[in-house]
C-alpha cells in the first residue's frame, strides 16, 4: 500500500474540492450553454417555419394568379377573409375550398398550426378596386394571409 504523504493528502483535498464546487459550476455554465442553444435553435425553427409560410403563400399566388380573372373563381372568393380548407379534408364547413376551383392535390397548410385541422391556417379575400379604367373582371386584387406568422411577422402577399 503506498504511503500517504503531506503532499498526495492536499493533492486529494484539492481534487475533492474541485468536483464537490467546480463540478456543479460547471454543469450548470453547460445547462446554461444547452439552454441558450436550444433557445436559438427555436428562433431558428420560428425563422424557418416563417420561411415556408412565406413560400406556401407564394405557391398559392402563383397557382391562383392563372386563374384570378375567371369569373367562377372571382365570385367564389369572398370580400372577408376566409380561412383556406385543407385538400385533405372532409368537412371545408366556413372555409374556402379551392379544390373546387383548381386542381392541386395537395394545399399547402401552416406548418406548426395547419397540421391537425380541416383549415390551412391561410387566408384569402378579394378586394373592389373601384378603378373606371379597370372596369369589368380585372377590377380586383386578392389578398393570401398566414393567420400563424410568429415573432410578430405579417406574412401576407397582395395581387
Amino acid at each position: 500500500m503506498p504511503k500517504l504523504t503531506i503532499r498526495s493528502l492536499i493533492n486529494t483535498i484539492i481534487l475533492i474540492t474541485v468536483l464537490v464546487v467546480g463540478l456543479p459550476k460547471a454543469c450548470n455554465s453547460y445547462k446554461t450553454q444547452m439552454q441558450a442553444v436550444g433557445e436559438s435553435q427555436m428562433e431558428l425553427d420560428v425563422d424557418v417555419r416563417n420561411a415556408q409560410r412565406h413560400s406556401d403563400l407564394s405557391a398559392i399566388r402563383s397557382l391562383l394568379h392563372a386563374v384570378k380573372d375567371d369569373p367562377t373563381f372571382i365570385d367564389a372568393i369572398p370580400y372577408e377573409a376566409t380561412e383556406i380548407c385543407r385538400s385533405d379534408s372532409d368537412d371545408c364547413t366556413g372555409l374556402i375550398d379551392l379544390g373546387k376551383i383548381i386542381d392541386w392535390p395537395t394545399m399547402p397548410f401552416d406548418p406548426l398550426t395547419g397540421i391537425n385541422t380541416n383549415s390551412t391556417r391561410y387566408t384569402i379575400h378579394k378586394n373592389k378596386l373601384n378603378n373606371p379604367a379597370l372596369a369589368g373582371i380585372k377590377d380586383y386584387t386578392y389578398t393570401l394571409s398566414a393567420l400563424d406568422a410568429e415573432n410578430g411577422e405579417s406574412i401576407s402577399s397582395t395581387y
